[in-house]
């Protein structure tokens, strides 16, 4: 992942995969340290999984540990960590004398999309509207290049039964606003999930397609030019009942 203002540096040393995981925490000593070269101070950061897990990292390292809380707040304090809460109902079920380790910093992922206020947030919008190639051909950053947005729908079938319908009724609004030659629609997967599972999210008879409204869709044969010949066995393309890809 490289600095996007184009400079030499990448922003991320290392990516490792699950499979790592237990490997990286019990070998961290000798030749197996100096491989992985962590720094001597740091931070572990938690936006899902276990808990448990991160806290052990955090202990393995000698780091300290920020746990973002979307649901439960399980161990605030347990080994120093910190948690941020996404509502203040959840402090509720922490015990009085953990509380102090806990802050709510509200939703990650709904108030960093939320309108701003005033004026200055009138322009912000506006700015960002205006970078989109639109569908009568008007772009402005955008010109002449191909825009590629891609759709996270989580790892687990949990997610994946509300997260595939709505990420494909987000692509038709965005493709109906946009060109649809200037943009494109990825759905990377995690390891933990399967193109099957994917396909049965994303059919006309799954239950929150019925019941909310949004997009469902249906394999259809030809595979991305643009993917590794390694990725095509496990790569499949989706067209919505709207046409979009």
């Amino acid at each position: 992942l490289m600095n996007p203002n184009g400079d030499s540096e990448p922003l991320l040393d290392r990516v490792s995969g699950p499979g790592v995981f237990w490997r990286l925490v019990v070998a961290l000593r000798g030749e197996g340290w100096a491989r992985w070269r962590f720094r001597r101070r740091g931070v572990v950061i938690f936006l899902g999984g276990d808990q448990a897990l991160a806290l052990l990292l955090a202990a393995r390292l000698g780091y300290a540990c920020v746990v973002y809380a979307e649901d439960v707040a399980r161990w605030p304090g347990a080994l120093g960590a910190r948690y941020a809460l996404r509502t203040a109902a959840l402090l509720g079920d922490v015990p009085p004398a953990r509380r102090g380790a806990c802050e709510v910093v509200g939703d990650l992922f709904a108030d960093a999309v939320a309108p701003a206020q005033g004026a200055a947030g009138e322009k912000q919008r506006e700015f960002k509207a205006a970078a989109l190639p639109t569908a009568d051909g008007n772009t402005s950053k955008s010109e002449g290049k191909a825009l590629t947005v891609g759709l996270l729908v989580g790892s687990k079938m949990a997610k994946l039964v509300v997260a595939v319908p709505f990420m494909l009724a987000a692509a038709d609004a965005l493709a109906a606003r946009m060109s649809v030659a200037s943009v494109r629609f990825v759905l990377p997967l995690a390891p933990t999930a399967s193109t099957q599972q994917v396909l049965q999210c994303a059919s006309e008879d799954a239950d929150v397609v019925a019941r909310f409204g949004w997009a469902s869709a249906a394999e259809v044969a030809e595979v991305a030019d643009s993917l590794p010949a390694q990725a095509e066995r496990n790569a499949m393309t989706l067209r919505t009942a709207r046409g979009t890809h």
